[in-house]
């Protein structure tokens, strides 16, 4: 290549141009002449080095190689524009002027082509003596004039479409270019489903074998459709039994749970205040306790909480709400017990606190439910009138009365006993209206104090009150509990969270789209060994319990294992996942539109979300032959997308 610095004439240099611009032949050849020779001038280490470093190079050699690394790339247009960048440096130093972003793209799409398509793009180059390939006939494949491979069809003859829509360039369902450009596609049409994404990908000329498969696959690990369309734990874990604070009588008001209510405007002199109710509730024998505070500071919440246990005791564990949105105004409580006024007053009485998961005002059910009969009866008595502080007082007085003598069991119509079984009963056993003392006709006043013996008969026929009102609170009360359905699903629960996975925590304060991600910490099981919450650390690094309900996983592994189950619905109506059930098993399919189900009518399948509809609930008739059932398949049932029928019946 050194031609110049020898000295040759201009017709000569004009001679050797070619071989002044590429070199040697043998530079070009796939197998060099000159490596099988004995590299005289060398010694024998050398030469081990050299002839294996040149059949290493002829050995990758096979494989095209690429101008950049296609893996690492999330985004086909920065691959674009990264190859356009490096093509136009190569141009310069050239000084050529050509349109690097086109010629990027061919190239991006030759390396793709040679790399998955090597036997077919050598047929098309040169098909004498050789058997045609299966993908060249069933697409009518050929090559333009860029050298890139295209699809053929019966379209050519169309307007309406470009060359490049008529005549598609032919790409790999498996190479990271055509990852890209389906993810490109996918993003341009607003992240719609697997047909709208397909169409988009057809539009720009492009043309994927078994295209439905390659875009399911790609659209799987788009990070914001997993964010919408993930689902939640399925199926729920079934129905725990309750804990022993419920169904163990013990001291009333042993386990409270405690909750704020909304404010009140009551009247102070000539302004109006507001005012809070602070609701203590017993979860064994369902009483309540109410406090009116000024606010929900920790001085409030301190002084409502002495005169609560100096009329019935301090409490061994406190249950509360830990949610900062419901009505308690932050991590309230968790603030309080960690005060110094508390830790002053309380610290030795070695109370427990017990926060519920956040969002999950189910787990709190028991002091929720008062505090609804609480609101309704202060709508009804108070309504709009304006009171004051001490009528206040009054009215949550006789509300808390009327509450705690509400009876817990049923109560026949036909029975002459004792009156049902009340919260009072427990509480204050001397004041129930229930007992009625036969007076004789002698005067009380003119007798002595009673003897001992009196004393202690009395208390004898108090204890066996109180030991009566507890066998009715076993017998009727707890046993009353096994009425209520369970809904436990048929299969047994499967936890498919661990620690480490992904997670969209629900928010029913914010849309979808404004949902945090999570990172699982920590599994908490109950005492069936099932778990039933899980920790949590958000985006602002803070870790809150959260239950199952509340938690979508994102992880691919979750979701593809999901994706393969269905759900059916049991006799009581708990849907359930479960695998493919066997033909003994009987099914109820649930519809997705109406949520009925499956009945007499005949149903579709969705083949992008694996949910079933009815033929009317989606707008699709089918005519099925005398004799014969089916069942269809749709393509999508989407709110945005259109209903497409593929296949016709599965006897």
């Amino acid at each position: 290549m050194n031609l110049i610095t020898r000295g040759l004439t201009l017709k000569r240099f004009k001679a050797c141009l070619q071989f002044w611009c590429t070199g040697p032949d043998w530079l070009s050849s796939r197998i060099s002449p000159w490596a099988a020779q004995q590299l005289p001038c060398l010694s024998q280490h050398s030469q081990v080095v050299a002839r294996s470093s040149w059949n290493a190079v002829i050995l990758q050699g096979e494989k095209p190689p690429t101008v950049l690394p296609l893996e690492r790339f999330s985004s086909f247009t920065k691959l674009l524009r990264v190859t356009s960048l490096v093509l136009r440096f190569i141009h310069r130093l050239r000084r050529l002027e050509v349109d690097t972003e086109r010629l990027a793209a061919i190239l991006l799409m030759k390396t793709m082509q040679r790399q998955r398509y090597a036997e077919e793009l050598a047929f098309l180059r040169d098909s004498s003596g050789r058997t045609v390939p299966g993908l060249v006939r069933d697409l009518d494949l050929f090559i333009d004039g860029e050298g890139l491979i295209r699809s053929g069809g019966r379209i050519a003859r169309s307007l309406h479409f470009d060359p490049e829509v008529k005549h598609p360039v032919l790409l790999a369902k498996d190479h990271p270019v055509t990852r890209l450009i389906i993810m490109d596609a996918h993003t341009r049409c607003q992240h719609l489903g697997v047909a709208s994404t397909l169409a988009e990908l057809r539009r720009c000329g492009y043309w994927v074998p078994k295209g439905r498969q390659a875009v399911k696959t790609v659209l799987a690990s788009c990070a914001l459709c997993r964010k919408y369309n993930a689902r939640q734990v399925l199926p729920p874990p079934n129905v725990a039994n309750l804990p022993a604070s419920r169904v163990e009588l013990e001291v009333p008001f042993k386990h409270t749970g405690v909750d704020f209510t909304g404010h009140l405007w009551v009247k102070e002199g000539a302004k109006v205040v507001k005012m809070y109710l602070l609701v203590f509730t017993c979860l064994s024998i369902r009483a309540v306790h109410v406090e009116v505070v000024p606010d929900m500071s920790v001085l409030s919440f301190l002084q409502a909480l002495v005169r609560f246990t100096n009329l019935h005791g301090v409490p061994t564990a406190i249950y509360c709400d830990n949610d900062k949105t419901f009505i308690g105004g932050g991590r309230l409580f968790k603030r309080l017990m960690l005060s110094h006024d508390y830790q002053q007053k309380f610290g030795s009485c070695l109370i427990k606190f017990c926060p519920i998961p956040l969002f999950s005002p189910w787990v709190g059910g028991v002091w929720e439910r008062s505090i609804q009969t609480i609101k309704n009866c202060l709508h009804k008595v108070v309504g709009r009138g304006e009171i004051d502080y001490f009528t206040l007082l009054t009215i949550v007085s006789d509300i808390q009365r009327a509450i705690n003598n509400r009876p817990l069991t049923y109560r026949e119509s036909a029975e002459t006993k004792l009156e049902a079984v009340t919260p009072n009963m427990f509480l204050r056993p001397n004041t129930c209206p229930g007992l009625l003392l036969s007076l004789n006709e002698e005067d009380f006043s003119s007798h002595l104090p009673p003897s001992r013996e009196r004393l202690l008969r009395t208390m004898q026929v108090r204890n066996q009150c109180l030991e009566k009102f507890r066998a009715l609170w076993y017998d009727e009360y707890l046993l009353s509990f096994r009425e209520k359905p369970l809904g436990r699903s048929r299969v047994p629960f499967r936890n498919r969270l661990k620690v480490g996975d992904v997670v969209l925590v629900k928010s029913p304060l914010k849309p979808r789209p404004f949902w945090v991600l999570g990172i699982i910490l920590e599994m908490f099981y109950g005492e069936d060994g099932v778990v039933r919450s899980a920790k949590v650390r958000q985006e602002d690094n803070a870790a809150h319990i959260h239950s199952l309900k509340n938690l979508f996983p994102l992880e691919l592994s979750v979701n593809s294992e999901s994706q393969d189950q269905f759900i059916p619905a049991s006799a009581d109506g708990a849907v359930s996942l479960q695998s493919a059930p066997s033909q003994e098993e009987e099914v109820i399919w649930l519809c997705r539109v109406c949520s009925s189900p499956q009945g007499d009518q005949d149903m579709i399948c969705c083949d992008g979300c694996d949910d079933w509809c009815h033929f009317r609930c989606v707008g699709i008739f089918l005519h099925f032959q005398k004799g014969r059932s089916g069942i269809a398949r749709i393509v999508h049932l989407r709110d945005d997308d259109e209903v497409g029928l593929a296949s016709s019946q599965n006897s």
